[in-house]
């Protein structure tokens, strides 16, 4: 199949358009009409959007898809089940920027109880302690290694209350494992992950962050206004509870925003 330059297509569709709004508003088309090639224009809208996103690659940044479904991450060790995503286990430290791993041999010079001298006493063992200083990133999806192996980061947050407990898989054998979701009977807000929607028993809602993913990408592919529109009332929606001190918007401006 032929390549197909997408902005020219889209170009020409909204010349056709304002063709045909300069004719209705000069009067030179009956309703019928009118009513007919709205119905064509709308239809030709929607296959246009079918087949052209389809050039377009969703990723983290413009859609709900999280990153470890997107590209290769070749700092993640591979797992079973991973289909060859990043690189094979080794005895060596993996390069990971959020884990700061380091070795350093401390001496005992002075004993911690008495304060005596003890540079002149021999060795009779070795202790190891392991320090791991973990950097928290402001990413979708956290992980980190132990023992060289792989690990999540699960976050439940509700309230003024976090918690966040690390698991060795991403999904329903964790969330299976913490015992939080399968409890729990009411709201769950989470990125759509195929997981969280298996559990039937609560709602579910897609998270803020995720939303605008979303419309980014309807904005990339279609260039569509409504999606662009939708994006700034959720950002100025957001800016305007994060001011308040109960965090939520009054009945009455629930209301204007149903509205619009």
């Amino acid at each position: 199949m032929a390549n197909i330059d997408k902005t020219s297509v889209r170009s020409e569709v909204s010349r056709l358009k304002t063709d045909f709004d300069a004719l209705c508003a000069d009067g030179k088309v009956n309703a019928e009409i009118k009513v007919i090639m709205s119905s064509m224009l709308m239809i030709l809208e929607l296959m246009l959007s079918i087949f052209l996103e389809r050039n377009v690659k969703k990723d983290c940044n413009n859609s709900s898809k999280p990153p470890s479904q997107t590209d290769k991450d070749e700092s993640s060790l591979s797992q079973p089940g991973s289909n060859g995503k990043g690189k094979n286990e080794n005895n060596t430290l993996a390069n990971n920027t959020r884990v700061n791993e380091s070795v350093t041999l401390s001496e005992v010079s002075v004993c911690d109880v008495c304060a005596e001298d003890l540079s002149d006493t021999p060795c009779s063992h070795h202790e190891r302690r392991t320090r791991i200083d973990i950097v928290f990133e402001k990413v979708d999806e956290t992980s980190f290694r132990v023992d060289k192996k792989n690990h999540w980061i699960h976050v439940y947050s509700s309230g003024d209350i976090t918690l966040k407990f690390l698991h060795r898989k991403r999904g329903k054998e964790a969330i299976i494992f913490i015992n939080i979701i399968p409890r729990y009977g009411g709201v769950i807000i989470h990125d759509c992950w195929s997981s969280y929607l298996s559990y039937h028993h609560c709602e579910h809602g897609l998270c803020g962050s995720h939303l605008l993913c979303e419309l980014t990408f309807i904005v990339e592919t279609n260039g569509y206004a409504w999606a662009g529109n939708m994006k700034r009332l959720l950002q100025e929606t957001c800016v305007k509870v994060s001011k308040r001190e109960d965090k939520k918007l009054t009945d009455k401006e629930r209301v204007s925003l149903q509205k619009r």
